[in-house]
């Protein structure tokens, strides 16, 4: 159901806006992890209950979490190419230094 699918990617939304995991979504609610991932892939009919858990997690009212616009309708990840293609586009703007600093930090525990 498109609501459903809607209903999931706002949360999923507000989550990754707020740099919340599914993980600290699930303690904030007392929902369990795989209860809100089916939630943001709308494979999960939910209860008035519950969303007022969500949208306490948020600090929103119900209505507020109820209303969906098109940028979050659409909300989608990137793909992994593209976010390659960012970083290195990102990257080839950095002198040799400071991508060496990058390199060595991200290596360092292998």
């Amino acid at each position: 159901m498109k609501t459903l699918t809607n209903f999931g990617n706002k949360v999923r939304f507000l989550r990754n806006k707020n740099g919340i995991t599914q993980e600290k979504l699930s303690e904030m609610t007392d929902l369990d992890i795989s209860f809100i991932s089916m939630i943001e892939h709308g494979k999960k009919n939910i209860t008035i209950n519950t969303i007022e858990k969500i949208a306490r997690a948020f600090n929103l009212n119900i209505i507020d979490l109820l209303s969906f616009d098109d940028k979050i309708i659409s909300f989608s990840y990137p793909t992994r190419s593209e976010i390659i293609r960012a970083i290195n586009e990102k990257l080839e703007t950095y002198d040799y230094e400071t991508l060496f600093s990058l390199y060595s930090f991200l290596t360092k525990d292998k």
